[in-house]
């Protein structure tokens, strides 16, 4: 089942894209979009997730603009200048309010994971260490940097990273530097795929690199069945 949902909050309410099976869950998956809005490829995602057993559920964060936006990756510089205008807080907020659906009446999972993609990395951490949700996966997430590295520590959480090593966005320095902070995490992972460009697990996308994504869904796949199965019987 694929279909838009409301998703309720205190004031407002906004739409996301929801996918997963009809009964029978345990478990949800948020999905962050990159820049560019609730695309074909944030859309194939979150429907990977839920060809998995898990309800999915990708918030339109860019609904304050205009609802359901959809920018051509040609035009990131317009993507950027909405996502820019926004307010940041509040666009964490609805990612909280997303996992919180997925915990509500909607589904009722009992473990929830985020995944940032992109643009999208930072705040899903954010808001996975607000509502502890029980893992956060970030596919090259540029806008943390070394100045926001404290952003990944505070989530006590399972953390997985993927990174290109053809990537200004996520330079040498920064990975580096982020696997001294999670040295002694043993539930923190960070993939780097020689080779591999900014975007290589985008389907759409000209740097897209089958084989390295290929990798990366098997890994992600492989971790979210670690955190979100059952635990002690719950």
């Amino acid at each position: 089942m694929s279909i838009k949902i409301k998703i309720d909050q205190a004031n407002n309410a906004y739409e996301g894209y929801f996918s997963g099976p009809e009964m029978g869950v345990e478990a949800g998956v948020v999905v962050v979009q990159e820049i560019y809005g609730v695309n074909n490829e944030v859309r194939r995602v979150t429907d990977h997730f839920a060809g998995a057993g898990y309800a999915s559920l990708a918030p339109d964060l860019m609904w304050r603009s205009k609802p359901w936006l959809d920018f051509a990756y040609e035009d990131r510089d317009g993507a950027r200048n909405v996502i820019l205008s926004l307010d940041y807080v509040a666009l964490v907020n609805d990612i909280v309010t997303a996992i919180e659906c997925l915990r509500g009446k909607l589904v009722g999972a009992k473990r929830v994971g985020v995944v940032g993609l992109g643009w999208g990395g930072k705040p899903a951490i954010e808001a996975a260490t607000r509502s502890k949700a029980d893992a956060s996966i970030s596919f090259y997430p540029g806008t943390i940097d070394l100045k926001s590295l404290d952003i990944v520590t505070a989530f006590k959480g399972p953390l997985q990273f993927h990174f290109a090593s053809k990537d200004d966005r996520t330079p040498f320095a920064f990975r580096t530097a982020l696997r001294s902070a999670l040295v002694d995490r043993d539930d923190s992972e960070i993939y780097i795929y020689e080779g591999a460009e900014h975007g290589f697990a985008n389907r759409d996308r000209g740097e897209y690199g089958k084989a390295y994504a290929t990798t990366a869904d098997q890994r992600q796949d492989e971790f979210l069945k670690r955190c979100l199965s059952k635990k002690d019987g719950k």
